[in-house]
């Protein structure tokens, strides 16, 4: 390996690279929740809202996929939101605007509430297509109603009671 002599300008370059590091490091006093440590709970979902989907997206029957990154708080808001994985402008729009909504319960450690950066996904999946429309039958509707009790079929004219003494003709 080639050794390259330092010179006062690289040896600026490296001391800030090194400060850049550690102060990122002191700036960020958050975990990331990939998999919890023994002693820390995870933030749990109380309040969520939906995400919007983009109308111009549905119009135009596109899906599309968002990972948002997020701060929960110590108070369980979330902060910091950043989009990670990208479904385009509109659908990551829709996406932080519904997680400016959310509520959670905020990570524990040992008990005490602690802020946590965790990654949420969001999957905009057009609903199913609507079923065709049948055609509508030609001619007046069709009425299939039975006769009520009190009217006679009106397949038969109506006969006038038996008088007392005269019989009745079976049709």
């Amino acid at each position: 390996m080639e050794r390259v002599p330092l010179t006062p300008k690289i040896g600026r370059v490296a001391c800030h690279l090194i400060l850049a590091v550690a102060t990122a490091r002191l700036a960020a006093p958050t975990r990331t929740v990939a998999q919890p440590e023994q002693g820390v709970r995870p933030p749990q979902l109380l309040q969520r809202t939906e995400a919007t989907y983009p109308p111009a997206a549905l119009a135009e029957r596109r899906e599309g996929s968002v990972t948002a990154e997020v701060t929960v708080d110590a108070t369980g808001h979330v902060t910091d939101p950043k989009i990670v994985e990208s479904g385009g402008k509109e659908f990551d729009d829709a996406a932080l605007a519904a997680l400016s909504h959310w509520v959670f319960a905020p990570a524990e450690e040992s008990g005490k509430p602690i802020s946590v950066r965790i990654r949420i996904p969001f999957a905009f999946r057009l609903p199913p297509p609507p079923p065709p429309e049948q055609p509508a039958p030609q001619g007046p509707p069709a009425t299939a109603q039975p006769p009520s009790p009190a009217e006679p079929p009106a397949s038969r004219p109506a006969e006038a009671p038996a008088k007392p003494g005269e019989e009745l003709e079976a049709r």
